[in-house]
């Protein structure tokens, strides 16, 4: 009995094994919720079934732009115009009251059930992927402002990017097993130039710096901004400013891991900005990008599982342990200096004093002795009767007090 359970722990670890030996290397698989369609009783002729590639493919995607757009066309179809023009609003502006309109008309056409709670921490997996396209129609319908960034990506407004970076910081680090967010400000190219030559270049050489797949290194934001410089307003953001002006590109990738290798990743990094970003620009290069752009990095917070780093080398010293080391420093200085205060203050305590030696053994002096001046005098020269004596106050000022 015993040897029979023994070869089935063994047959069991040698499949575990298996699987784990056809699995793609350092790919972090995670399971979201996902939207579910019922597919008898949703359309699936005329030109209201082509809306629902918006379901399929996702809003920001030309099969659901061109699937909208015939139905729209369509007058024997009768669309709904406010649904069309809440999608070309949606398309063109990102507005959020269009986008529930949009979501509303999507969830109810091609019957859609969406899960119970989905995540868009499953964004940074792909925007086209499933769990994203559920997590975007979810936040549309409920007027959220991670709409637009969970529909159109890097391509999304500012504030949708901002707060899903927010997002991703507060609520992605341990549950999408995020190793770090990497920003990177160019100058020099346009959003559009970026997306065409460049982008798939940057995420190549981040992946390559921090030895990863390169799925795993996604963007979450691509902003292009105008700066005005001047001798009178220095270096300030605007929309429309008169005189010289300079255009920069905003961007931020997110990098994905298992949480034991976020520590070595993020010191693969710290290695890429140091000699003023030299690993960067060289990964950058290597990879068909002759851009320098400006390079920070911010390690997620419950990102790293473990105090030491992960596997592929990386060494060093995670932050807990410097941490620790800085903590113990400094505790151990404090007590060392209480400790040189203590035996200072009891020194001086003990050591004799000069004037006690010198009168010791002697008789203490006779303590001078009043003498009344007449009769009804008291000690101190203050006669019976006398007028009261004035005391100062706070400000100086002679006040009358009774004897």
């Amino acid at each position: 009995m015993r040897a029979a359970v023994v070869a089935l722990c063994l047959q069991l670890l040698l499949a575990v094994a298996a699987l784990g030996a056809g699995a793609a290397p350092g790919r972090v698989l995670l399971a979201y919720p996902v939207l579910t369609t019922d597919a008898a009783a949703r359309p699936s002729s005329g030109s209201v079934a082509l809306t629902c590639a918006c379901v399929d493919a996702g809003i920001n995607s030309p099969a659901c732009f061109s699937g909208v757009t015939k139905w729209c066309q369509d007058s024997a179809a009768k669309p709904d115009m406010k649904v069309c023009a809440a999608m070309s609003g949606f398309i063109n502006k990102q507005d959020f009251p269009s986008g529930m309109v949009v979501a509303r008309f999507l969830i109810d056409t091609c019957k859609v059930k969406l899960p119970v709670s989905p995540s868009a921490c499953a964004c940074l997996e792909g925007y086209d992927t499933l769990a994203c396209r559920s997590a975007a129609l979810n936040a549309c319908l409920l007027g959220n402002t991670l709409c637009p960034a969970t529909v159109f990506g890097p391509e999304a407004l500012a504030d949708s990017q901002e707060s899903f970076n927010l997002y991703v910081d507060r609520e992605c680090g341990a549950n999408a097993k995020l190793a770090a967010r990497i920003d990177m400000n160019f100058t020099g190219v346009t959003k559009e130039q970026f997306q065409l030559n460049y982008a798939k270049g940057v995420a190549a050489a981040l992946a390559q710096i921090v030895q990863v797949q390169a799925s795993e290194v996604t963007a979450s934001r691509i902003r292009e901004v105008i700066f005005a410089t001047g001798p009178a307003a220095g270096r300030r953001l605007a929309q429309a400013a008169d005189g010289a002006r300079e255009k920069v590109l905003l961007t931020t990738y997110q990098v994905r891991s298992a949480p034991q290798d976020a520590p070595t990743i993020q010191g693969r990094l710290q290695d890429a900005a140091a000699n003023a970003n030299a690993g960067l620009y060289a990964a950058l290069q290597a990879n068909g990008v002759p851009l320098r752009p400006t390079f920070s990095f911010t390690g997620i917070k419950g990102a790293g599982g473990s105090s030491g780093g992960g596997s592929g080398g990386g060494g060093g010293l995670s932050t807990g342990a410097i941490a620790g080391i800085a903590v113990g420093a400094a505790v151990g200085g404090l007590l060392l200096l209480a400790g040189i205060v203590y035996l200072v203050l009891r020194r001086r305590k003990s050591k004799p004093n000069p004037a006690y030696e010198a009168n010791k053994g002697k008789a203490p002096a006779a303590a001078p002795v009043e003498v009344a001046a007449e009769e009804g005098a008291v000690p101190g020269g203050k006669a019976a009767g006398a007028a009261p004596a004035a005391v100062s106050d706070a400000n100086g000022a002679g006040q009358p007090r009774d004897a």
